[in-house]
């Protein structure tokens, strides 16, 4: 995993749709904050129709040159009766979800990045 040398913390916003077709689907907004110095990603949803908040941390703690360890931290408060029994029986599977996507994309850059950079 690469870490960029710029330290400086940014942030956007980015529009997901997450949901259980055809029971619901949901299109929000999260501002999405970015800090290489001390190696998190932090999300927040600012604009939903169905989710009242939903908000997640990634904490990456380096452990090799090529690896770390993943902290993933997310909390979601939803006040439809029927998403809550939903989300109640498919959370843990969604997150685990997340985690593995993230992996992917985090094994596709280091191939990336081993083609451009040699390395002793």
């Amino acid at each position: 995993i690469a870490h960029e040398e710029d330290d400086s913390v940014s942030s956007f916003d980015a529009t997901l749709t997450v949901g259980l077709p055809p029971l619901f689907t949901e299109t929000y907004t999260s501002r999405v904050v970015v800090d290489p110095k001390a190696w998190t990603i932090s999300t927040k949803s600012i604009e939903s129709n169905l989710i009242e908040a939903l908000s997640s941390q990634w904490k990456l703690r380096p452990e090799t040159s090529t690896s770390c360890h993943v902290d993933f931290h997310v909390e979601m408060t939803v006040s439809h009766p029927g998403v809550v029994q939903v989300l109640d029986q498919v959370l843990e599977q969604v997150a685990g979800q997340q985690v593995e996507a993230f992996e992917r994309r985090c094994q596709k850059l280091g191939e990336y990045e081993k083609g451009l950079r040699y390395e002793e």
